[in-house]
């Protein structure tokens, strides 16, 4: 969809009306983008959240490497044991 506003951006850009209309087009075109993109996150917030929760482990093992690696251990080893 964000394909689509773009291509319909070049079309008012290059297409022949006075100025101040492709100028208020165009911002119609913004708006609607924008509420698109918040719909979007909005729409799946467990995808959202999954990625934020993602981002939080991936800092966390940065700042904490001695720790991450003891607890993967620990959880490999619970795991091999079936539990």
């Amino acid at each position: 969809m964000l394909d689509k506003l773009t291509q319909l951006e070049d079309e008012v850009r290059s297409c022949n009306l006075p100025e101040f209309q492709k100028q208020e087009l165009m911002i119609h075109i913004d708006n609607l983008r924008t509420e698109l993109i918040s719909s979007e996150e909005h729409s799946n917030p467990v995808k959202n959240a999954f990625n934020k929760l993602r981002l939080a482990v991936l800092e966390f093992e940065k700042d904490h490497p001695t720790l991450t690696k003891n607890v993967n251990e620990i959880s490999t080893m619970l795991s091999n044991m079936g539990i």
